[in-house]
């Protein structure tokens, strides 16, 4: 289906019905500043007209929130570390600007009062703002130590870091701690998937509700491919990197 068909379809169908067919178009909205459950029951065509929104703008959301971290994206083993670090910032970027603050958005427009008491999203909203909490501190934390020391190799290995700069990085980190270190992150969703059965929501369960746990489940498969790559790719780059800093850069150096 082209996109002109797409638009067409899409026309005279309520965004409630449009979500509930494909829940990444809740996130597209959201990427243009709409909350879907406040336009439920108005038409594509009518929230376009009420947004002033030209009717593809839809559609190429939707290209753009389909651009997910994938398993072809393990082809970055073609490419240079510093090329890695920039795929895996951006990573870092779209899961702190993006997804973290919808699910948070899901989470904030949910209705408590109409959910029973054992619900499980009565748990989320204290533990998963918690959850992100810690996780954003991690993603800074690995971006200033990890990604800067791998940095600071790349540089080193084209003569751009003075030796004794290296020489004490490389006193204080060690690229095999950050590879375990990382290993101990993995079952960081494990929590929140049991408590919602598997981000499995009720049949009757409210469309914002399903939406979340999709969006939950998203996020544990990004997370699953962000640390595929970090695992596959880029620690045994840095490791190179390490190695050939050690050898030619630093030994060599006192040789001379």
């Amino acid at each position: 289906m082209g996109a002109s068909d797409e638009i067409k379809d899409w026309a005279k169908q309520t965004i409630e019905t449009l979500v509930s067919q494909n829940y990444r178009i809740a996130e597209a909205l959201h990427f243009l500043g709409i909350r879907f459950q406040d336009y439920a029951n108005y038409t594509w065509e009518e929230l376009c007209q009420a947004r002033g929104l030209q009717p593809d703008v839809l559609v190429r959301e939707m290209q753009v929130v389909g651009l997910n971290p994938s398993a072809n994206n393990l082809e970055l083993i073609q490419y240079p570390a510093e090329l890695v670090l920039a795929y895996l910032r951006h990573a870092h970027h779209q899961f702190i600007k993006v997804r973290l603050p919808f699910i948070m958005q899901l989470l904030d427009q949910t209705d408590w009062l109409a959910l029973p008491a054992e619900s499980p999203v009565q748990d989320l909203k204290i533990v998963f703002p918690d959850f992100a909490q810690d996780f954003i501190w991690h993603i800074y934390e690995e971006e200033d130590e990890l990604f800067g020391y791998i940095d600071l190799l790349i540089s080193a290995v084209k003569g751009q870091a003075k030796h004794s700069q290296v020489y004490f990085a490389m006193e204080k980190q060690c690229i095999h701690h950050h590879a375990s270190d990382h290993e101990a992150h993995d079952g960081e969703m494990r929590g929140l998937r049991q408590m919602t059965n598997n981000f499995t929501p009720e049949p009757d369960a409210p469309l914002s509700i399903k939406v979340l746990f999709a969006e939950l489940a998203t996020l544990e498969r990004e997370l699953m491919v962000h640390a595929n790559i970090e695992n596959r790719i880029l620690f045994p780059k840095a490791l190179k990197l390490e190695h050939e800093v050690r050898y030619h850069v630093l030994f060599r150096s006192r040789l001379n």
